[in-house]
C-alpha cells in the first residue's frame, strides 16, 4: 500500500500529469461537453430504444432495482403507496388513538391540540396569557 501511495505522489509531482488529470476530471467545461454529447445521443431514436430495452431487460432480470423508464414516484415503486406501509404510517399506535385519551386545551385561548403543541406554545407561553 505504501508503494502505491509513493508512486502516486511521484506522478502528481509531474506538472503535465497533474494538468491532464485536473482538466479532464474536474473541469466544468468538460462536464458541459459530456452532458451535451449525452443530449445529442438521446435525440437519436435508435439509441434511445436500445438503452430503454437494455434497462427493461436488466430490471426484469433483477440486475437493477428500479425500472428507469418510469421516472418519479409512481405506482408500486412508490414506497408510501404500498398498502403495508400506508397501514403502518396511519399512526394507530399513536397516543392520541388510545382509549380514554382527551386532547388538552389551553386555558388562556381555548385551543385544543396535541400535548406537545400545548406544552411548547400555550399554557404560560400563550400569546393571550397576561402575566
Amino acid at each position: 500500500m505504501k508503494e502505491i501511495s509513493d508512486s502516486t505522489s511521484l506522478l502528481w509531482q509531474d506538472p503535465e500529469y497533474r494538468r491532464k488529470h485536473q482538466v479532464t476530471n474536474s473541469s466544468i467545461k468538460t462536464r458541459q461537453l459530456r452532458s451535451e454529447k449525452a443530449r445529442e445521443l438521446w435525440k437519436n431514436l435508435e439509441y434511445r430504444e436500445k438503452i430503454t430495452l437494455s434497462r427493461k431487460k436488466a430490471w426484469a432480470e433483477g440486475r437493477i432495482h428500479r425500472d428507469h423508464s418510469k421516472c418519479g414516484n409512481k405506482g408500486e415503486l412508490n414506497v408510501a403507496k404500498r398498502p403495508e406501509v400506508r397501514f403502518k404510517n396511519t399512526g394507530k399506535n399513536h397516543y392520541s388513538f388510545r382509549e380514554g385519551f382527551v386532547r388538552p386545551t389551553c386555558p388562556h385561548c381555548g385551543l385544543t391540540s396535541t400535548p406537545v403543541n400545548i406544552k411548547r406554545w400555550h399554557g404560560d407561553k400563550c400569546k393571550k396569557f397576561k402575566s
